[in-house]
């Protein structure tokens, strides 16, 4: 899927295709060159920018947590049932 798009990209005639966040082995496959990337997060001088802001700076780190400790507990799961013999 990937690859269709980056043909219909540079058929259509764009010199660049972003793949965006983090640069990743699937990523460098296509490129020998990377960028950096800055975001700018603003937010509105009332309720629901401060709401907003509230989210983005404790709610996305938190969520991040919680999913690795997900992610964690998972692969100790699956580290335990091969080493009882159950398999993956």
């Amino acid at each position: 899927m990937r690859e269709a798009s980056l043909r219909r990209a540079f058929d259509l005639g764009l010199r660049r295709y972003e793949f965006l966040g983090a640069a990743t082995p699937s990523k460098l496959e296509w490129t020998s060159t990377c960028h950096e990337r800055i975001v700018i997060q603003s937010f509105r001088r009332d309720a629901a920018g401060v709401a907003a802001w509230a989210a983005y700076a404790w709610g996305r780190p938190l969520a991040k947590r919680a999913t690795a400790a997900v992610r964690s507990i998972r692969q100790r799961g699956r580290a335990a049932r091969r080493a009882d013999g159950e398999g993956g």
